[in-house]
């Protein structure tokens, strides 16, 4: 018996490059299983109903469905699929973002009915308990960070921010903060951005980037790397996003980050900038603008050795991919014992 795991948002150009299919590549090395993209096509539009998601594999699914012991959705919030009413096995349904109270406010009885939700932070957890859902775990994200180990001080005088989550869509370099990180390097010689981006939007990136006139102190990278050097070449690691649910409640390139002993800058609206707060190993983002950004990376700068020392406290420690495969196995478990 295996899983069929079910994911809400396209391939990403660049294989490798995205958080939640790293995850269950991951998963399906340990469980078995296979996989399948819902999004009807292959670039992706927030303005696209999600009751269209699915349809064009309607009998693909129906097929696994006589050959699995369960069903593992990813999606970036309590959403509703209707493709999902002919699955016949259990669901597991995987909140990859950070839970919006608004969203919270819609109709969610269909909800109650999933065999587990599995969200990753105790803030997004509370939000669900606190709504009377009992079918709740939290688990960890799914990272490899056994590999990674604390990376050195960068020489020179610049301080160098990585900056690993791209835009799908052309609103989101305003909503994932790229137009104001690039606001901020404008107006701090002193700091340098690299960008990890992953084959989409190229041209509007470039055309962004000259029109802020910081060529000189922006470096892109369009490719799939090798995490560990990339994280040796940066003093930090910042994500930023206006509202929580466009980015994962615990973004892996903050968790790799943080395992190479690099400190994180982080918007208050991600869920693991609680977890920020709590270890030291960072700062956060409460007011989306640039009066705020700029001293709080200024701090950062300032008070390096303190943050750093902080983030190698912390390390891989909190997000071992073995311990959380054995979570995520004990849900499986508890559902088909075969799994």
């Amino acid at each position: 018996m295996s899983v069929l795991y079910l994911h809400t948002a396209p391939k990403p150009n660049l294989p490798g490059t995205d958080a939640v299919f790293q995850e269950s590549e991951i998963l399906r090395s340990r469980f078995g299983g296979n996989e399948l993209v819902i999004y009807p096509f292959l670039n992706p539009s927030s303005y696209l109903p999600r009751f269209l998601y699915g349809w064009h594999k309607f009998l693909e699914i129906g097929k696994f469905q006589k050959e699995i012991a369960l069903n593992h959705v990813f999606s970036p919030g309590l959403f509703h699929y209707p493709i999902l009413k002919i699955l016949k096995k259990p669901i597991v349904y995987s909140v990859t973002a950070t839970l919006r109270d608004e969203d919270l406010e819609r109709p969610l009885t269909s909800f109650r009915s999933l065999a587990n939700i599995l969200v990753n932070s105790e803030r997004d957890r509370r939000k669900l308990s606190d709504r009377g859902f009992e079918n709740v775990v939290q688990v960890p994200p799914v990272v490899n960070v056994e590999s990674l180990k604390p990376g050195p001080v960068p020489d020179g005088q610049q301080f160098i921010l990585l900056m690993a989550s791209a835009p799908w869509e052309a609103n989101q370099f305003d909503s994932k903060g790229i137009n104001l990180l690039l606001r901020a390097v404008k107006e701090a010689p002193w700091l340098k951005l690299v960008l990890l981006w992953r084959g989409r939007l190229m041209e509007e990136l470039q055309n962004r980037i000259q029109k802020e006139d910081v060529r000189e102190q922006v470096e892109v990278i369009d490719e799939l790397v090798n995490i560990q050097e990339v994280m040796d070449r940066v003093h930090a690691t910042v994500l930023l996003a206006k509202t929580g649910e466009i980015v994962k409640s615990f973004p892996h390139s903050l968790v790799e980050s943080v395992a190479c002993a690099k400190p994180v800058v982080i918007s208050d609206t991600i869920a693991m900038s609680d977890y920020v707060k709590n270890f030291g190993c960072g700062l956060v983002l409460k007011r989306f603008d640039l009066p705020s950004l700029l001293p709080i990376l200024e701090q950062l700068r300032n008070d390096y050795s303190v943050f750093r020392e902080a983030a190698e406290r912390v390390g891989g420690s909190s997000f071992s991919s073995e311990h959380v495969l054995e979570k995520i196995g004990q849900v499986y478990h508890q559902i088909n014992p075969d799994l």
